[in-house]
């Protein structure tokens, strides 16, 4: 039995799962940015911050599109992301 396709496939989720983790950690250290520059008092630059993290948002949920995976429940995963989005939108209508 060759399962070359098998890993493969593995191999590309992996790569994809691994993206998303990296994209997910960016996200993370752009709130913390932005919550840091909004304590400093510089809100325009917080503001940037949260426009970046809402795209990062919206790249986010194409390449979830694009992984294929049993491990990933993407209806919750898409559900939370967008509830973050809004979320994000509101603070950023201050």
């Amino acid at each position: 039995m060759n399962n070359s396709g098998d890993k493969s496939s593995s191999s590309s989720e992996d790569a994809g799962l691994l993206s998303l983790a990296f994209d997910c950690s960016e996200m993370v250290n752009q709130l913390s940015r932005g919550l840091k520059l909004e304590f400093q008092g510089d809100h325009q630059s917080a503001m940037k911050e949260l426009d970046l993290v809402r795209n990062g948002i919206d790249s986010w949920l194409d390449k979830l599109d694009d992984v294929e995976s049993r491990e990933l429940d993407k209806e919750q995963i898409v559900g939370n992301l967008k509830e973050a989005k809004h979320a994000v939108n509101l603070d950023s209508e201050d």
